[in-house]
């Protein structure tokens, strides 16, 4: 698609921080979201793409003599402290190109933040790269050409007073070109989006329905990782049909190399749900240029930017601020860190990055891309080029390669891109190369032509650097974004740019306000207040403890909520705590309305977090409520209370490595089917285990504990032969232990009928397999022996593995 711009006419909470981002260390690693501590210098761009043919991206550390002098001044009237040599802000930004620029101007309009910006240019908008024709004055923007129309950036360019316009494809004369051929091809014709409505809304559906966690343009990938998501993305065009629709992919997923070759998921990350949507509501630039948002918002800023320099060294200090040393000797001590650059090692070369951090960033690699302006070219004016490769399938041209000439309406000039050409000497040659090889066959074919190209044809050239960071597919599979998500908010750093979600502008500006901003400012201090704020993808929660109760709504899907802790794969060490006081003994309802957690959501999962109902002895009080007939997961949890803990209403649900207390039927519910396995059942009283309440011999309710062990919990007044298996809520009840250590306190009958009045027996399918502890045997009251352990896929379905986190079965 050629896109034409017509000419001006003239989820952190402190003591308990949450982010709806990411849990490095300190958390399971997500389907989703995050960011590390660190900050130091390099040079990079921190970029996010505007339109199909561009990036925007903020620049990284570069070198410089300007002082904080003038930032001083600000800090006076911001009444920021300056001490010991010392300015003092609530936030640093290391960048200033798309996403850094949004930040700034969010943080301090919406958070009264004092800011400082750090920039290594002399300009901010980093890839946004826009030339001016020194005889008209007249835009030729050659790094992003226009802006998905999103809620972002109708406020962003709003905000500064900078009119859009809508674009449209070009009017202009197109060719098609062979350029490593050197060949015109007359009367060939590019796809055009417009026409191809059909194909279009069937890869929409593609992505749409089976990767509904891509459809925000973050990475917020499941455990594991779909298959299709790392394959080729050549076979995924084959297994999905959508080949009408490679060369429209292309033209926005360039930036990957060589398409066929890449894995899936960059591809769709550069065109998938996301960029369709925007596609079909439209996009819009600046007609003065895209440069011009840049420079309004560098003049709001003022002196909160320092230009021309760059981070030499941080020091995070254990009270939790940052000490933020640029290359000219001055510091700002920040409260919080925003690193909105690419994460390299060479950017952050001096950055206090532990060995996490490092053994993530050192993983990234990125596809060479030059952008530049063209003049006296000898080719016809006002005219697009673009390139096929005849020889190659798909006619998709291969690194490296001369992406498009083309033309955005001012006469003199076309802008080029270079893809996979690591050294700048030979990447110019290949444009000088294709546009000798366009100018003779035009002239062959009588078709235009002339002398040929004069010998300095670039007005402007520069390296995108660092353009579409990624890692190989083993990385991706073996959870790189997880833990990359994971790094969000560590020791008071967060992180966004192109390395966080799709590399386009709006869409990271979205990320950033929904996964970012809030964090830093202070905006959720709930963990509902979080839940309320995302409908999928990835919730993390600091060290603390929380009291209230929470629902996640039935409208929630694919969301997984990790709590802090040093070691993901158990409960024994998690330090976020979810607690309520709640009973029907209180005035609830009904058991739902007692519940600490009412988890109502599907495709939910949730990591290391301790939930408590502390009502205690003698009513209802549920922990947790699970309520959906799809599927929910439970990892390193820990389940406190006496009567009722866990309610398993429906759907099927699988609690690993956990801990689940009571007394009194503390595992129960009606159609629910549960597995639960490595985890420990604390006893808390006297009573029963669980309460199957399942309603017919139809129902495929189950409930199976395995390889796991009961005890008594810490402080509990329990004797030997006290507590049961389980007894029968509903007269089909079916349970089993298998595996599983049980100790003295099981009493020999081993089961128990619901009351004397009301046995509830007749239907009962109770069952054990090989338990061993002093609890194991005896004479068993309505169970049958099993004759072989059941195994996971018969109570969870046979497509577990596809939403089981592998590492914990």
């Amino acid at each position: 698609m050629l896109f034409f711009r017509p000419l001006q006419a003239g989820l952190l909470l402190a003591s308990g921080l949450l982010t709806a981002a990411s849990p490095g260390k300190h958390f399971k690693q997500p389907h989703g979201c995050s960011a590390p501590h660190g900050s130091g210098s390099g040079s990079g761009s921190n970029s996010g793409q505007g339109s199909s043919s561009g990036s925007n991206a903020g620049s990284g550390q570069g070198s410089g003599k300007q002082t904080l002098r003038k930032v001083c001044s600000v800090c006076l009237r911001s009444n920021v402290l300056i001490e010991l040599g010392l300015v003092h802000r609530d936030l640093v930004i290391i960048g200033g190109g798309a996403t850094g620029v949004y930040s700034a101007w969010r943080a301090i309009e919406e958070g009264n933040l004092s800011v400082s910006v750090i920039e290594a240019s002399d300009r901010l908008g980093g890839h946004v790269d826009t030339f001016y024709d020194p005889a008209t004055n007249l835009p030729v923007d050659y790094g992003v050409q226009a802006y998905i129309n999103n809620d972002q950036t109708k406020a962003f360019f709003s905000r500064f007073d900078i009119p859009v316009n809508a674009s449209t494809t070009s009017p202009f004369k197109t060719y098609v070109a062979d350029f490593k051929a050197g060949v015109v091809i007359p009367n060939a014709t590019y796809p055009d989006p417009l026409t191809l409505i059909e194909p279009l809304t069937h890869y929409l559906g593609v992505m749409s329905t089976n990767f509904p966690f891509l459809n925000e343009g973050t990475f917020d990938l499941p455990d594991p990782v779909p298959e299709d998501l790392l394959m080729p993305f050549g076979q995924f065009v084959a297994k999905y049909n959508i080949s009408d629709v490679v060369s429209v992919i292309f033209t926005f997923a360039h930036t990957v190399g060589n398409l066929l070759e890449a894995p899936t998921l960059y591809v769709v990350q550069n065109f998938g749900a996301a960029h369709i949507l925007g596609l079909a509501s439209g996009y819009v630039y600046a007609p003065a240029g895209n440069q011009v948002v840049y420079d309004a918002a560098a003049a709001w800023l003022g002196d909160r930017v320092v230009y021309n320099n760059k981070v030499v060294s941080t020091t995070r200090n254990q009270d939790g601020t940052t000490n933020v040393n640029l290359g000219d000797g001055e510091t700002i001590k920040a409260k919080k860190v925003l690193i909105t650059i690419p994460p390299t090692l060479d950017n952050l070369a001096g950055f206090d990055l532990d060995e996490e951090e490092t053994n993530l960033f050192e993983q990234w690699s990125h596809v060479p891309y030059y952008v530049g302006v063209t003049r006296q070219t000898g080719l016809p004016d006002l005219t697009n080029f673009i390139n096929v490769d005849t020889s190659s399938v798909g006619n998709l041209p291969l690194v490296p390669y001369v992406w498009r000439l083309e033309t955005v309406g001012v006469p003199g000039y076309q802008t080029v891109k270079v893809i996979g050409e690591a050294d700048s000497t030979k990447a110019q040659g290949l444009v000088y190369d294709a546009v000798s090889k366009i100018d003779k066959s035009l002239a062959t074919l009588q078709l235009g032509g002339s002398t040929g190209p004069s010998e300095d044809i670039f007005a402007v050239w520069q390296e995108h650097a660092l353009l579409g960071l990624n890692v190989p597919t083993a990385s991706i599979q073996s959870g790189f974004y997880k833990n990359l998500y994971g790094l969000q908010g560590h020791k008071n750093t967060y992180w966004t740019g192109n390395a966080w979600a799709s590399d386009y502008s709006p869409l990271l500006w979205a990320f950033t306000d929904n996964r970012v901003l809030p964090y830093i400012l202070g905006r959720n201090t709930t963990i509902q207040d979080a839940v309320d704020a995302t409908s999928t993808g990835s919730i993390f929660i600091y060290k603390g403890t929380y009291t209230e109760q929470v629902k996640i709504p039935s409208s929630t899907k694919n969301l997984a909520i990790y709590g802090e802790t040093t070691d993901t794969s158990s409960y024994t060490n998690n330090v976020v705590s979810l607690e309520y006081k709640m009973s029907q003994a209180l005035g609830a309802s009904n058991n739902e309305a007692t519940a600490t957690l009412d988890n109502q959501g599907a495709n939910v999962s949730i990591y290391n977090i301790d939930i408590k109902n502390t009502y205690g002895k003698g009513s209802q009080a549920v922990a947790v409520m699970a309520y959906n007939k799809e599927q929910q997961a439970y990892y390193g949890v820990g389940l406190y209370s006496y009567q009722d803990t866990l309610l398993t209403w429906e759907g099927t649900q699988i609690f690993a490595n956990s801990y689940i207390e009571g007394a009194t039927d503390f595992i129960f519910g009606r159609e629910g089917s549960l597995w639960i396995t490595n985890s420990t059942l604390g006893v808390a009283g006297a009573g029963c285990i669980t309460a199957s309440g399942r309603t017919s011999e139809s129902s495929a309710s189950y409930y199976v504990i395995t390889d796991s062990t009961v005890t008594k919990a810490s402080g509990a007044d329990v004797s030997a032969a006290e507590v049961y298996l389980g007894r029968p809520w509903g007269e089909n009840a079916r349970v089993a232990f298998q595996r599983t250590e049980l100790p003295d306190l099981i009493n020999s009958a081993g089961w128990k009928a619901w009351n004397d009045d009301d046995p509830r027996t007749d239907g009962v399918v109770y069952g054990e397999f090989d338990n061993t502890g002093n609890g194991a045997s005896g004479d068993r009251d309505f169970e049958t022996k099993l004759t072989a352990a059941l195994e996971i896929g018969d109570i969870l379905g046979s497509d577990y593995a596809d939403w089981v986190d592998a590492a914990y079965i």
